[in-house]
């Protein structure tokens, strides 16, 4: 909730550049992402200088058959002449590749920042309804083996085969100009019988890959879900099931990673060169006894179509990264093209709102659920007044106030703020305006200060202020660091007490129009809670104020109740009206100070 309420402290710069390409599909997201900004510079750069080093090779390799020839006609300035070629082309090509070996590391860099970014900005726009669908650890799979899979499909996969490719046709072009034609027929054969072999390893690999590429995720999500739990787990005795389960998930993984290796072992490729090299070594014996070659260009020969070997051996490792970021790109564009986001309206952006706030017949299902959460909710609540939501554990109290700031879009009816539909306010126009202080407190592990403003600049006076206004600052002044302490994940090293305190400063610190408190004063003593509420108090003053709780002394003070039971509106007024009235309200308040929850009677009127 956290995530979706200040994801305006986030820009969105690089989702929107690809947001479109994306769209279209696999192939042309991956373009786009290859050649943005500077990348297509470093693109011309990558080939130039990757064709000159590869064109190196085959001139040494004529060169020793010059070599050779030279040697046994007895042209010893020939020979010596050769000999510095060779010379020449082994020390530039290195350095030349260093050239291309940047430009593609560049590219890859590039690329893997563009989608981390685009991948975390996209996450961001979805609904509060995606993320509770969503296992986190799979999502934290996703955003890293599989983001860190396109950097590898640039550098080293596509950069190997791309000299692979530049192996197999440079030897072409080199013998078509140096030796019979003939002499072709054998290698452009190995070529076609090469790009098939490939093309149906391919298709055997990639389902492998994105089996291997889902396991990840689920083992990903296994480890964060008992670490998560891990006073469950231990309270409850239950190391062995844990294990069993992560084992077994862990033993697919495996099976599933042999069977790529024994496929990888079986590839044709390299039975291909083999044959290609003997028969081609045969051929140019037959031409030499027919007086066609020369010793020195067999060899020649023969060692350029040695080669070969090699690209048929990058191509097998290569092809099985392309697999893993094809479909690591799959995982990628799945979650992002969901359309669960909320979309971000820029019809009304008022930026001041008085906080008039009227919901009109509203009804919401949670996605996956059959049975409505809200039904036919209506009220009307005037500015600078507090209303108070009263209900028992599922009637949809804390879903009423997800509606407001828009975590989730309502099914049927409409939610107004100063007479103007929600849905037409923009998205962060319409949070900024609006504060919550929930239950279930969400720190991020970092300082006091920075969770106080949530990473927005603000000054340090006005954070003391905050946290002085929300009974806070005297713990806060009693830790280490004070307002620079690291408080750890969730806030571990905090008290349940003292998080909420915090939550609370929050809300004074971005001084909202509208204030929800949902049973924020839950893990806070009785001394503590009298100087809150008293801080309540004051900052209620001039906003529109939400109260989800029991506690009689929030309760009696406010303007107007709703009674929630099944997520329908039962019973409004006032404190002493409902008391009158409504017997589920007075049994809700007699099981609180009474102790006797399980005597509740919920039937009857209301």
């Amino acid at each position: 909730m956290i995530l979706c309420l200040f994801s305006r402290t986030i820009t969105m710069k690089g989702d929107q550049a690809f947001s479109k390409s994306r769209k279209r599909g696999k192939m042309a997201w991956l373009v786009h992402h290859i050649l943005a900004g500077k990348n297509s510079i470093y693109i011309v750069s990558w080939l130039a200088f990757q064709i000159i080093p590869t064109w190196f090779v085959s001139r040494t390799r004529l060169e020793v058959g010059n070599v050779v020839n030279d040697f046994i006609n007895g042209d010893f300035s020939g020979t010596l002449l050769s000999i510095l070629m060779i010379f020449v082309y082994a020390v530039l090509g290195p350095v030349i590749s260093i050239i291309a070996n940047f430009s593609r590391e560049m590219i890859a860099q590039n690329m893997e920042r563009d989608v981390r970014r685009e991948f975390f900005h996209a996450l961001l726009d979805k609904s509060q309804a995606f993320h509770d669908s969503q296992k986190v650890g799979d999502i934290m799979a996703r955003s890293t083996e599989d983001v860190r899979s396109l950097n590898l499909l640039i550098n080293p996969a596509l950069s190997v085969l791309m000299e692979a490719a530049l192996i197999l046709l440079i030897p072409i072009v080199v013998i078509a100009f140096n030796y019979p034609p003939s002499l072709l027929i054998l290698p452009l054969g190995f070529i076609i019988s090469f790009i098939i072999s490939i093309y149906f390893y391919y298709q055997k690999l990639s389902p492998i890959a994105k089996a291997q590429q889902r396991l990840y995720g689920n083992l990903n999500h296994h480890i964060l879900e008992e670490i998560t739990g891990m006073i469950v787990v231990k309270s409850s005795a239950r190391e062995k099931e844990a294990t069993g389960h992560y084992n077994g998930i862990a033993d697919e993984y495996r099976a599933l990673n042999i069977k790529m290796g024994k496929l990888q072992a079986k590839s044709k490729s390299v039975y291909l060169v083999l044959l290609l090299s003997t028969s081609c070594l045969v051929h140019a014996i037959l031409l030499y006894y027919n007086g066609r070659l020369t010793v020195g260009d067999i060899v020649a020969y023969y060692s350029i179509v040695l080669t070969y070997q090699q690209a048929a051996h990058f191509s097998v490792w290569a092809f099985t990264a392309v697999s893993k970021a094809s479909a690591g790109a799959d995982r990628l564009l799945d979650l992002m093209n969901k359309e669960t986001f909320i979309p971000r309206t820029t019809t009304h952006k008022r930026r001041e709102i008085s906080g008039d706030i009227e919901f009109k017949n509203v009804t919401f299902t949670y996605p996956d659920e059959t049975r409505p959460a809200l039904i036919d909710v209506s009220f009307k609540l005037n500015r600078n007044e507090t209303l108070a939501i009263v209900g028992m554990t599922g009637s949809g109290k804390s879903t009423l106030i997800k509606l407001i700031s828009r975590l989730h879009d309502v099914d049927g009816g409409i939610i107004t703020i100063d007479g103007v539909d929600i849905t037409r306010y923009d998205l962060d126009a319409l949070r900024q305006h609006i504060s919550v202080i929930e239950q279930d407190i969400f720190l991020f592990p970092d300082t006091i200060a920075r969770n106080i403003s949530l990473g927005r600049d603000y000054p340090m006076e006005g954070i003391k202020h905050a946290a002085v206004t929300a009974q806070a600052n005297d713990f806060i002044q009693q830790l280490p660091m004070g307002y620079d302490t690291e408080i750890g994940d969730k806030g571990i090293q905090l008290s349940g007490g003292e998080r909420q305190r915090i939550a609370i400063a929050r809300a004074f610190l971005s001084d909202p129009r509208i204030l929800v408190l949902d049973d924020s004063t839950s893990a806070i003593d009785a001394v503590t809670e009298e100087k809150i509420q008293r801080a309540i108090a004051n900052v209620q003053k001039h906003r529109t104020t939400i109260l989800i709780t029991h506690r009689l002394s929030q309760v009696r003070w406010a303007d107007a109740i709703i009674l929630l039971q099944g997520g329908r509106v039962t019973a409004t007024g006032t404190h002493e009206e409902l008391m009158a009235k409504s017997r589920v309200y007075r049994n809700i308040f007699m099981s609180r100070f009474e102790g006797e929850l399980d005597d509740v009677d919920t039937s009857g009127d209301a």
